[in-house]
């Protein structure tokens, strides 16, 4: 989710997912995910691209799961 004249990133639009029948676990991973890609302050955790690769695996967990599109 964005906000603000300057778009910035606030987080994962949580009541949104729960409507949307999202578990409690895959909002858990969805949270994991988005804090490994967007909210890194240390210097020693590499480029963006070698955060997202990282959670890469939580979203193909996701997607097998069956039980949402994403």
């Amino acid at each position: 989710m964005v906000a603000g004249e300057r778009v910035e990133l606030r987080g994962l639009n949580l009541v949104g997912l729960t409507r949307r029948g999202f578990s409690t676990a895959e909002i858990r991973n969805l949270k994991a995910a988005y804090r490994k890609i967007f909210m890194r302050a240390d210097a020693n955790v590499g480029s963006f691209e070698d955060r997202l690769a990282e959670v890469v695996f939580l979203c193909f967990a996701l997607l097998l799961s069956g039980s949402h599109d994403l």
